[in-house]
């Protein structure tokens, strides 16, 4: 199966866009990947509902697949009232779903105890124990799943604070938040280009992103290499204009992940602040925002950005 499916060039990357449109409600005719990513989002609940019928037939899609997830609990978990507290009550987007085989078996064996927290958290941590809901846990090892550093300022994420134009530091000039062209350039800091979620594209398969935006990347140096250009930076006006692209994707995503569970995907629950909306991406399909890159592309003359040439 393997060799005939990879007997024809561009192969590859058939499959990739296959199962980002799969996962990202572009519902291709046939699902090459057919893993459980493509089975649970194979229907985008999130998208914008064309009226209130259709609101309420995706509120229920939502239930129906959640609720496969808590049959699957249910059937596998001996313990009932171990199963009752694994059980996900949100929707399938509000966190990033679980596909191994062996973890709901795990709590059926002698050694394993599911510490509930009732959403409360770990009181503290003493030199050999774990404290919860006022009981001691003695532990041997303690292993932070700490999960992914979005909400944190970029500087902090990137181990440094790029100095721009002027001597400006980035966290100066992004103090009321992010302002770039693509989440790749940003004014006032020429020829830095950023491979970052903020302002630019999103997807669960996090490679995927990464590979256009390093293609955008390497098509502008070379474009600007070729018109001998010594500085590369982008319009105030077309960082603007760009933020409005992303302004218009969040809509109905935002109304989606405002009734999930506290999260950084709704800002622990709280009204988002200036600085968390300027901090958005691209909510729509990855495959769309791929469509605005390759546009600007193909237009060839690099609009939205100033280049200074060495003469």
């Amino acid at each position: 199966m393997f060799k005939e499916m990879s007997s024809h060039p561009g192969w590859q990357q058939a499959r990739i866009d296959n199962f980002t449109g799969m996962i990202t409600g572009k519902k291709p005719e046939v699902d090459l990947v057919q893993d459980g990513w493509t089975e649970i989002l194979g229907n985008d609940t999130k998208r914008p509902p064309r009226d209130e019928e259709d609101a309420k037939y995706l509120e229920l899609l939502d239930f129906q697949q959640m609720q496969k997830v808590r049959d699957r609990v249910e059937a596998t978990v001996k313990d009932k009232a171990t199963a009752e507290k694994l059980k996900p009550w949100y929707k399938i987007s509000c966190k990033r779903p679980c596909f191994h085989d062996d973890y709901l078996p795990a709590f059926n064996r002698d050694n394993v105890t599911l510490v509930d927290t009732d959403g409360h958290g770990v009181e503290r941590i003493t030199e050999h124990a774990v404290i919860a809901n006022g009981q001691e846990y003695p532990v041997d090892i303690l292993i932070y799943a700490s999960g992914f550093e979005v909400l944190t300022f970029y500087t902090h994420r990137l181990g440094f604070d790029p100095k721009g134009t002027g001597g400006v530091s980035m966290s100066e000039a992004w103090g009321k938040g992010p302002s770039t062209l693509f989440g790749i350039h940003t004014h006032g800091f020429p020829n830095m280009m950023m491979n970052s979620a903020i302002q630019g594209g999103q997807d669960v398969n996090f490679a995927f992103t990464l590979t256009q935006t390093g293609k955008q990347i390497a098509y502008t140096i070379t474009e600007a290499l070729k018109r001998g250009a010594t500085k590369v930076e982008p319009k105030p006006t077309a960082e603007s204009e760009w933020f409005d692209v992303i302004m218009g994707t969040l809509a109905s995503y935002g109304a989606y992940f405002a009734d999930c569970t506290p999260s950084y995907l709704n800002n622990e629950g709280g009204a988002p602040s200036e600085y968390d909306m300027k901090c958005g991406c691209y909510m729509g399909s990855a495959l769309d925002w791929v469509k605005i890159l390759e546009a600007w592309r193909d237009r060839g003359d690099l609009t939205g950005l100033e280049l200074t040439s060495r003469t």
